[in-house]
């Protein structure tokens, strides 16, 4: 067993020296931009399926596998060992570990739904970025309010107060958000439940927000500050989108709000390919495959960006695995994988670790989830 994992981990992560320079050499790097990409629910086994749906067995690659530097993050919080995706964001976003549903807050007991001076870390990873003058952009397939946008952007005692969350991405001063309508409280949260967020809506265009719900009115966006509300809820999915289509692309998205945010500053983006994580809680094939390339279309807008230029990080990491999902065939058939047998343990998470692609050394090797905020406060000088 041990001779296998020595193995294992040189063919992970041993291999990338040839590809780029060595850790010691990006130590002490700083970068004006940060992407940090979400892949929500992806398995190492997601990667396989959609790479052999797209090319065939030996064949070609997803863009993002080109980044040169993977390792691994362990994805328990702070309350159980199988995460939920608020205390996973939180933790990239604040470096600690939070218990599931909160939201870069601890509210200890009593909890009354507000978060205890307790922590660690007070700023998140985009809230230190702004302090910097950087400019800022969430850009998702679920809606803007959902747990992983919302543990960047706000400091709530649960995920489930999405009004609380919208008005906290509107204090912080988020500068694009794009991607579904914002959600409205559904648990006990400190302000009462809602039914819509009109009143939220119409605060944000009276801070200077303008608000768009096309793909139409995305290509033709000018605004410095922009929310973008494509649908209710979370966008249409890959599989059951039909053209033409009033909403874009996650990739269109990332096209958009690149050259929105873009700057002397620099800017932090997050970008989640919320639905994979949704496809494999359903167990649909079809569904995760269409997400996952969705997902990859996205890197290689952002790839297309940062071509010969070095003043970017990329950091590409799932927050937890969802659906325990594997390909157990077929077999005997190498260069034909069209009737890939998939298969799921659970329509829940699962507690296994999660890989990490960048294209700095710091990134490799193993890590806590919680690790990564203060290697992103390195790489921001700070």
């Amino acid at each position: 067993m041990r001779f296998t994992s020595v193995i294992l981990a040189a063919a992970l992560f041993g291999g990338c020296a040839h590809h780029a320079p060595t850790a010691a050499s990006n130590e002490s790097k700083t970068y004006k931009n940060i992407i940090f990409m979400v892949p929500d629910g992806m398995g190492l086994a997601d990667v396989t399926a959609a790479r052999n749906h797209l090319y065939g067995t030996g064949g070609g690659r997803l863009a993002f596998e080109s980044l040169p530097y993977v390792g691994y993050q362990q994805t328990y919080s702070r309350d159980s060992f199988i995460t939920d995706s608020a205390a996973a964001g939180s933790a990239w976003a604040s470096g600690e570990k939070f218990d599931n549903k909160a939201l870069s807050c601890h509210d200890q007991a009593p909890k009354d739904g507000k978060c205890d001076e307790t922590r660690k870390h007070p700023q998140t990873i985009l809230e230190v970025a702004k302090a910097q003058g950087k400019r800022t952009a969430l850009v998702v397939t679920s809606d803007i309010t959902h747990a992983t946008p919302a543990a960047f952007s706000s400091h709530v005692s649960h995920r489930k107060c999405a009004s609380e969350i919208f008005a906290w991405q509107l204090r912080i001063g988020v500068d694009v958000m794009l991607g579904g309508g914002t959600d409205v409280n559904k648990e006990p949260c400190l302000l009462p439940s809602t039914t819509d967020n009109n009143a939220s809506l119409a605060k944000a265009e009276a801070m200077g927000y303008e608000i768009i719900r096309t793909k139409t009115a995305l290509e033709a966006a000018q605004s410095q500050k922009l929310i973008g509300l494509f649908r209710d809820g979370g966008l249409t999915p890959q599989v059951h989108k039909t053209e033409p289509s009033t909403e874009p692309t996650l990739a269109a998205m990332v096209h958009k709000a690149l050259r929105l945010v873009e700057g002397e500053a620099g800017f932090f983006m997050l970008i989640e390919g919320s639905q994979i994580d949704w496809a494999n809680h359903k167990n649909d094939f079809a569904y995760q495959v269409g997400e996952m390339i969705d997902f990859d279309s996205a890197y290689k807008e952002v790839a297309a960006w940062i071509k010969d230029r070095d003043d970017t990080l990329v950091v590409i990491v799932a927050d937890h695995e969802t659906g325990g999902f594997a390909i157990n065939g077929p077999k005997k058939a190498y260069a034909d994988a069209s009737n890939m047998e998939p298969a799921w343990t659970t329509l829940k998470h699962t507690a296994v670790d999660t890989i990490i692609w960048s294209n700095d050394a710091r990134f490799g090797g193993a890590k806590e989830n919680s690790d990564l905020y203060a290697l992103m406060r390195e790489a921001m000088g700070q």
